[in-house]
């Protein structure tokens, strides 16, 4: 029943929506990713080495999570664990120098959005 609510208020949402954030949406979803990914090159730099994350399959002997300050036995699924990879430092400023050009063409789309819709 909730799908079926849900899907009957999607059309209204659409509408809901200007012209101009419907052209801009698509941009600004891929710009968060592109600086997501931009934070995480330059801090590899930084670093020297990234982190990839590894997924153990389980866990022997008792595990403590902290949790607003205090600490407790966890249960429930096992935590995502990483470990250190080194990276080639030419190729991941390669990476970083083709998602800053990605970034500006991303931008310029914003920016023709805003001139094709200039009303908001």
């Amino acid at each position: 029943m909730r799908h079926l609510i849900l899907a009957a208020l999607l059309p209204i949402a659409l509408v809901a929506c200007t012209e101009r954030q419907t052209c801009e949406s698509r941009a600004k979803n891929h710009m968060y990713d592109i600086d997501v990914q931009i934070r995480e090159a330059r801090e590899n730099l930084e670093r020297g080495y990234a982190y990839v994350k590894t997924n153990a399959v389980f866990t022997v002997g008792a595990r403590f999570c902290s949790s607003r300050g205090g600490f407790a036995l966890c249960t429930g699924p096992n935590l995502p664990s990483y470990r250190r990879v080194h990276i080639d430092p030419d190729a991941e400023q390669a990476k970083l120098s083709a998602l800053e050009k990605r970034k500006i063409v991303l931008q310029s789309e914003l920016a023709r959005c805003a001139a094709a819709y200039p009303e908001g």
